[in-house]
């Protein structure tokens, strides 16, 4: 992309000469005007499970916002790594819908004094939320619909259900790279409407300031921009490419109808020029002479489409980081594949079955599965079950208890074709449950809770797993194991005034687990010490986890602080989300699980450190972790 191909030197680019009103604003970091308190300011929810730290919210904004204040988006990368982290998507960066007669719904409109609410409006239970946040994908759906606060109305009205995606940078390190965006457009009216358009408008900033280059890779459908480099690329030189990082906005799927490049400063032009520019077919190429080193939107459009009463129609777009141009290109060519991939294969045995289930592939052009099965690794597949799979599950039954079997699954198009890759491998072995240990018990001794039971009856028991929660109803969540004959464990991490719930299973040697043992519970009955503390070494966070529906709205106490001490809290990605000053003659401080803005914070790990100074000004600390279930 760097140096011009053949086939970009030949393709017929349309200069860009539309005459825009532009609004120049100088907002660093820019004011939503209207933000505070209106039904959109949701808490806004990140990916995280891969290389690329992409906010998400839920009215059109690929940005992050923040008591009504913009910020940059897609950090990459997000791990230590000789190449600094930088957020590449800017605060205007958008997704549009409308048509070529000049409606256009939008997150942002210019106003008066700055920038305002476009005409994306979120649903009443539209805010971002987590589908998965697994270890293997990660999924956050959010919902808005084209309907203007100011009460215009548009000749359409479409609902936007927003489906991304991100993948596990342990399990998929080769798509760590790279955020998939689903957009599925629901007609809410009784009537067709046609002549509708979808497109993304995305604002990189690699260079760091205006020295930008923008590419089209017409083959992967990609909006390439890197840095230019120095000397220029258009005086001939190749440039040092001080960030190598290159970017892409890409259309995965959908009908492809053009390709922007915009000054960065044009950002706030009208809706009739927005309408002109997803609508128009144009495909603006790489040419330095035309669109020199400088700071642009890229603007990918599909359409037109017609979408009957009620009917939808989905479009997907990618938004992919690369080190350099061949990975960018490798990782747009993965993002491609694992859309039509069955994803999150499990394997779930039972007496002389095995279920497989897994998640839906992402495209839309996937109408079924089929499920292959071997009895090695790697190879020998054959097919199972019905000629096709409507659904995402299969229960394979008649098999031998004790023999592993392995299952991968491919997905077919309307053709029955099957497509050319597969799912990851997965295997089980069919067995008989073994019978859960009996008589639990529960004994609180030198502050540590002291578990026993009577083993299971059976052959090849082989570990029994402890598990624990504040419920005593699933999900449990495992806190050891003890490998056969051992009957007995010991939970030291437990804190005062807590009721703690117990369960134990049987694991066979196949791996087949026993249903929960009855559950048992247990307690110090000790009151927490109010008096400060002169150090920080018995610092506690209770209860934890903490759950406000069965610990009630008390909040989360730390205990043992120092008279006067300072507790930063953090979430999962490193983000300051409360500061707390403790000044008090007790050792407690509460939190009400609120961040600054007065937001309650969601579920998920959470990282304190607390800092003090002795008398004689030495400096006190303690951190540890502490999780909040919602």
């Amino acid at each position: 992309m760097h140096n011009p191909t053949e086939k970009m030197k030949k393709t017929i680019t349309s200069i860009f000469t539309l005459s825009l009103t532009i609004v120049t604003l100088h907002f660093a970091p820019p004011l939503l005007k209207g933000a505070g308190g209106i039904s959109f300011a949701q808490p806004t929810i990140r990916h995280t499970s891969g290389s690329v730290d992409m906010a998400v919210m839920d009215f059109g904004s690929l940005v992050g916002l923040v008591n009504g204040v913009l910020f940059p988006n897609f950090r990459y990368p997000i791990q230590e790594t000789s190449i600094p982290s930088q957020y590449y998507l800017q605060p205007f960066s958008e997704i549009w819908i409308g048509d070529s007669r000049g409606n256009v719904a939008n997150a942002y409109d210019a106003v008066e004094d700055g920038i305002g609410l476009g005409e994306f409006q979120p649903t009443e239970r539209g805010a971002p939320m987590y589908v998965t946040d697994s270890s293997v994908r990660q999924e956050i759906i959010a919902q808005y619909s084209t309907q203007s606060e100011s009460g215009e109305k548009l000749p359409f009205e479409i609902l936007v259900d927003q489906h991304t995606f991100s993948w596990n940078g342990a399990a998929f390190p080769e798509a760590k790279d790279f955020i998939i965006m689903k957009l599925t457009l629901t007609n809410l009216r009784t009537i067709d409407v046609d002549d509708i358009y979808i497109a993304i408008a995305a604002d990189w900033n690699v260079s760091g300031g205006k020295n930008d280059l923008v590419g089209w890779d017409e083959s992967r459908q990609a909006s390439v921009v890197f840095d230019a480099g120095s000397p220029p690329l258009e005086k001939g030189g190749r440039g040092d490419f001080s960030n190598p990082i290159n970017v892409a906005l890409v259309l995965l799927e959908g009908k492809f109808n053009a390709h922007r490049i915009v000054p960065a400063d044009a950002w706030t032009y009208r809706d009739e020029n927005r309408s002109i520019l997803m609508s128009t077919k144009v495909t603006d190429t790489f040419q330095p002479t035309i669109f020199p080193p400088g700071d642009y939107i890229t603007v990918i459009s599909a359409g037109t489409y017609n979408i009957q009463a009620r009917n939808t129609k989905s479009v997907i777009f990618a938004f992919v980081a690369g080190r350099d141009l061949d990975e960018l290109n490798a990782n747009i060519d993965t993002a491609q594949r694992l859309i039509t991939l069955p994803d999150m294969l499990t394997a779930e045995p039972s007496d002389g079955t095995i279920r497989i289930a897994w998640r839906p592939a992402i495209s839309e052009k996937v109408l079924a599965y089929k499920v292959y099965r071997s009895n090695k690794s790697g190879g020998g597949y054959v097919q199972v079950g019905p000629r096709l799979i409507p659904g995402a599950a299969y229960e394979d039954t008649g098999l031998l208890n004790g023999a592993r079997y392995y299952y991968i699954v491919k997905a077919v198009d309307a053709s029955e074709q099957e497509f050319e890759f597969y799912s990851k491998e997965v295997s089980a072995i069919p067995d008989k449950k073994p019978e859960p240990p009996k008589n639990l018990w529960a004994n609180i001794i030198g502050g540590a809770t002291h578990l026993s039971w009577i083993p299971s009856v059976g052959e090849n028991i082989i570990e029994y797993n402890i598990f624990r929660n504040l419920t005593g109803e699933e999900p449990w969540t495992p806190i050891g194991s003890v490998n056969s004959p051992q009957s007995s464990f010991t939970d030291e991490n437990i804190h005062p005034n807590i009721t703690y719930y117990y369960t134990v299973t049987a694991v066979k040697a196949s791996g087949m687990q026993s249903e929960f043992a009855e559950f048992v519970t247990a307690q110090i009955d000790e009151p927490p010490s109010n008096l400060p503390q002169n150090n920080l070494n018995k610092v506690i966070v209770a209860p934890n986890p903490y759950n406000p529906s069965t610990n009630g709205q008390d909040g989360i106490k730390f205990l043992n602080l120092t008279p006067k001490a300072t507790i930063r809290i953090y979430n999962s990605t490193g983000e300051v989300v409360k500061i707390l000053e403790h000044i008090d003659e007790t050792g407690i401080e509460t939190w009400d699980a609120k961040n600054d803005a007065g937001e309650t914070v969601t579920s998920g790990i959470y990282v304190y450190y607390v800092t003090a100074f002795t008398d004689g000004r030495e400096e006190l600390k303690a951190h540890g972790k502490f999780a909040i279930v919602r």
